[in-house]
């Protein structure tokens, strides 16, 4: 997904982190939504998935 070089890239970054999560690969999944909120700081969706992998 990242590799098309979206429009939204912290939502790219965000699903990728999402499905991770869903996998349960936490290490991906924490980079990923971390990359999405040095794009986008105050992305919501990627702040609360953030604070659901760390807890």
């Amino acid at each position: 997904m990242l590799a098309l070089a979206p429009h939204d890239k912290a939502g790219a970054h965000y699903k990728l982190a999402s499905a991770l999560h869903q996998l349960n690969r936490i290490e991906e999944a924490r980079r990923e939504v971390l990359y999405a909120l040095e794009i986008a700081p105050r992305f919501r969706p990627a702040l609360s998935l953030l604070v659901e992998i760390s807890q």
